[in-house]
């Protein structure tokens, strides 16, 4: 049986973090309470002190939050292109682990794109 193709999200929220559990418990948070559904967050890793993956925990059951560490601690552009290249959304933003989205930022965003498309 062939399984029909998902549409990917609308958008991917990119989070390329070091070493700042404390700061993506937050912003992870200030996600999940988001009012618009369909996107998905790519955390990238780069620890070489304070791993974050404690705080995936309580988004391990929500397939829209996606964890991944680089093999070696890599330069900051380098986690920056490590972390796009797992993103499938229509559109990707790179946003700070500092960062709150407030809950309808995601839906303005959206509305914002169906007004204006990209080309």
């Amino acid at each position: 049986m062939i399984k029909p193709k998902k549409e990917p999200p609308f958008i991917s929220i990119v989070i390329p973090t070091r070493d700042r559990p404390n700061l993506l418990k937050i912003c992870l948070e200030a996600l999940a309470n988001q009012d618009f559904r369909d996107f998905e967050v790519i955390v990238c890793d780069n620890f070489i002190n304070s791993p974050c993956l404690t705080e995936m925990t309580p988004y391990q059951d929500d397939t829209r939050f996606k964890y991944f560490t680089p093999n070696t601690p890599l330069a900051m552009c380098d986690n920056w292109d490590f972390a796009i290249s797992k993103a499938t959304g229509n559109y990707v933003a790179i946003i700070s682990e500092k960062y709150l989205l407030r809950a309808d930022a995601l839906s303005t965003l959206f509305r914002i794109a169906e007004d204006y498309p990209a080309e």
